[in-house]
């Protein structure tokens, strides 16, 4: 049998923000948000975090950000694709989003290099979870 090359079917948007401060708004993706630089403050359902590193919602939760001076990675991730689903199975049941206190918190939870908040290894790391899927020519 020959295996073809290893082909993920991704969907994220990933832009960078500097110096904003947003309303109350939801998505209906995913949500990984990440300071490069100093923590920042959020609402999550109504609840305040202050001098966080990063947050990852589920769709359709309420939140708004606060990062007047900070760098913020945004990856929007499409909650059905491969990511998406993997992402889904790090919730508990009743859980509708993670907060990262500090960097080590999120790279032991992506599983990232010590210290590293860069998001092309967030998303090598999401990806490097996946099954391989066959490709489909159709």
């Amino acid at each position: 049998m020959v295996k073809g090359p290893r082909i993920s079917y991704v969907f994220i948007l990933a832009p960078k923000a500097r110096s904003l401060t947003v309303e109350i708004h939801h998505h209906s993706a995913y949500q990984i948000v990440l300071s490069n630089d100093t923590p920042f403050n959020s609402t999550i359902s109504g609840q305040l975090y202050e001098h966080i590193n990063g947050f990852l919602i589920k769709p359709h939760v309420p939140h708004f950000c606060v990062a007047e001076k900070e760098t913020l990675n945004v990856l929007n991730i499409e909650p059905y694709s491969n990511i998406g689903l993997e992402l889904a199975s790090r919730f508990k049941e009743i859980q509708n989003y993670i907060v990262f206190e500090s960097p080590s918190e999120t790279n032991l939870f992506f599983q990232t290099p010590k210290d590293s908040l860069d998001v092309t290894k967030v998303v090598d790391a999401l990806l490097s979870k996946l099954p391989a899927i066959e490709y489909d020519e159709r």
